[in-house]
């Protein structure tokens, strides 16, 4: 039996879609489930995926400050009858 984790082994990821286009796609589609997205960018590339992904023209950071302001966001958008979910 081959070693799994062997540099020899090289699998084929064509015809998959990259990375940027699924995060477009899942995005396009939570948008048309009228979910709200909010967009924590832990690396600070304001990527066009992310910002098209936001729900908001704001891409929070991750300095307390921007957590607040996320945190006030997110309590001024949840009614009674929304649930929160967060997603890591």
């Amino acid at each position: 039996m081959s070693d799994p984790f062997s540099d020899q082994i090289k699998p084929d990821f064509s015809g998959w879609p990259s990375v940027a286009g699924y995060t477009v796609d899942v995005c396009k589609a939570m948008r048309a489930d009228n979910i709200l997205v909010y967009v924590v960018d832990v690396n600070g590339r304001a990527t066009p995926e992310l910002t098209g992904c936001s729900s908001s023209p704001t891409l929070y950071g991750t300095s307390e400050a921007d957590m607040v302001a996320l945190r006030n966001v997110i309590l001024q958008n949840i009614s009674g009858s929304q649930r929160l979910r967060l997603l890591r």
